[in-house]
């Protein structure tokens, strides 16, 4: 029930629609069966190829999500290892730091070391004279002169071992200061390597971002078309069921229309049968009365003529008594003459030469009052009229709307022509409405094509025809005929 009122919604509104265009002065293109149907398939294969596209995109889309997640790995690995050199970076420049400090305090003890030898040598020269003498004359034995005297070579040779540390500390100092100058150098190389690997990887990751949401926006824009194609399908859908509903109406109208002209017809048949036989009755009767007058008729007329003929023979007789002799005439007459009677001459309208070879300019794409094109219209009538017979049949059909539309009797467009009360049977039993709503067949819209284009069955005087049994029945006034598929053609 509900589907029933939304249809019923639908056609009213396709209705509304045509009313205020054709209000408006413009003329309204109708939909047809066929048109609504492969403007549904259209929008459904519009549909289809969007569905697919938001599908390939939406693919697109999972694969740069995949290259994304292990851009984002291999970058956290990177930053892992920028993180491990920048450990690294900053145990060498606390080692740098480190061995300059050792290689600063080792130049001062070195420095230190250098003075106090140098004060011990000043002084032992500057003492030499006295305190050498001074340590043998007052020895108190030669060992004690021999234990001085190792005390003054130890103490040299303190020195110079003291000496000779602190150059060998200062000197691993340096070493170890340079090797890690070296170290934090080439650390620094490496942090400036991985810092331009992670600015490409950076770069990386953003175009993957940026092509992710392109292809995010091409997804939400393919489903969106697909979404509006799948409404405009439904809407299309929707009016093909009102217009089916629309044909199916039209249809019963039609049947409905047949069947009155049929009980009609019948009605009609049935009382011309009654009239003739009433009236064959009356010929019968008549007949009868006129035989039988007749009968008595002749009969009075034979014994009349035989009384005559008894009278004459009396009279000639008596005659012939009377009178011996004299010449006898014979009676004559004049012969009557049987004259002659004019035969009435059955006029016919007939074309002059110029309208014999006339011609006619109609546009067939052109939409006229029923909503449809000059095309389809001929092409209903056509199927409606003589659909199956043969081309040329089809053909002479389509010549006589056009001849009567060259006629000054006729009207002068295609559509009034085919539309005038009484002209075409299928317009008033509704027949022709069907098939525009339906769509012609195509071999008749084919043939429609090639009479717009000129094809010709007939010339130019042929503007009637009708079936074989209505010609039976209609008065003969009409000289010329001819017979092509299931009609009779005349003029």
């Amino acid at each position: 029930m509900r589907m029933k009122k939304h249809l019923l919604k639908s056609l009213a509104a396709l209705l509304c629609f045509a009313l205020l265009l054709q209000q408006a002065g413009l003329p309204v293109k109708a939909k047809t069966v066929p048109g609504l149907e492969d403007e549904i398939s259209e929008e459904e294969r519009k549909e289809a190829e969007a569905r697919a596209e938001a599908a390939h995109y939406q693919s697109l889309y999972d694969d740069l999500q995949k290259d994304l997640e292990k851009a984002n790995a291999a970058l956290d690995a990177l930053l892992d290892e920028i993180a491990e050199v920048d450990r690294s970076l900053a145990d060498a420049q606390e080692a740098v730091e480190l061995y300059t400090r050792q290689q600063a305090d080792n130049e001062v003890l070195l420095e230190e070391q250098k003075g106090a030898m140098s004060k011990r040598i000043q002084y032992m020269y500057e003492q030499q004279s006295g305190s050498f003498w001074e340590v043998l004359t007052g020895a108190k034995s030669l060992a004690e002169v021999l234990n001085s005297a190792d005390y003054i070579r130890s103490l040299s040779e303190y020195d110079n071992k003291m000496m000779e540390e602190y150059k060998a500390t200062l000197a691993e100092s340096k070493r170890l200061k340079e090797e890690s100058l070296k170290t934090e150098a080439q650390i620094l190389a490496l942090q400036e390597d991985l810092a331009a690997k992670q600015a490409e990887m950076d770069e990386q990751v953003q175009g993957i971002v940026d092509k992710m949401s392109e292809f995010q926006q091409l997804v939400s824009d393919s489903e969106a078309a697909a979404e509006k194609y799948a409404a405009e399908a439904a809407q299309k859908k929707s009016e093909l069921e009102a217009l089916k509903l629309a044909i199916r109406r039209a249809e019963e109208e039609a049947a409905r229309k047949r069947a009155e002209e049929a009980r009609r017809k019948a009605e009609e048949e049935a009382r011309r049968k009654a009239a003739e036989e009433e009236a064959a009755r009356k010929r019968a009767e008549a007949e009868a009365a006129a035989a039988a007058a007749a009968a008595a008729e002749e009969a009075r007329r034979k014994a009349e003529e035989e009384e005559e003929a008894a009278r004459r023979a009396a009279e000639e007789a008596k005659r012939k008594e009377e009178e011996t002799g004299g010449n006898n005439e014979t009676p004559g007459g004049d012969t009557p003459d049987p004259g002659t009677s004019d035969t009435p001459t059955n006029l016919r309208w007939a074309l002059n030469d110029s309208r014999g070879s006339g011609s006619v300019s109609i546009d067939p794409y052109a939409v006229n009052p029923t909503g449809h094109t000059n095309l389809e219209l001929l092409a209903s009538i056509l199927e409606c009229e003589c659909g199956g017979q043969s081309y040329e049949a089809q053909v002479a059909v389509a010549n006589v709307i056009f001849n009567r539309i060259l006629d000054p009797r006729f009207q002068k467009t295609l559509y009034d022509v085919i539309m005038g009360v009484g002209q075409f049977t299928p317009v008033d039993n509704g027949m022709l409405r069907v098939s525009l709503l339906k769509g012609a067949r195509q071999v008749c819209v084919d043939i429609a094509k090639d009479c717009f284009n000129g094809a010709r069955s007939i010339d130019t005087r042929w503007l009637y025809f009708c079936s074989p049994a209505s010609w039976n029945n209609t008065p003969k006034k009409h000289t010329e005929y001819m017979v092509l598929g299931g009609h009779v053609f005349y003029y």
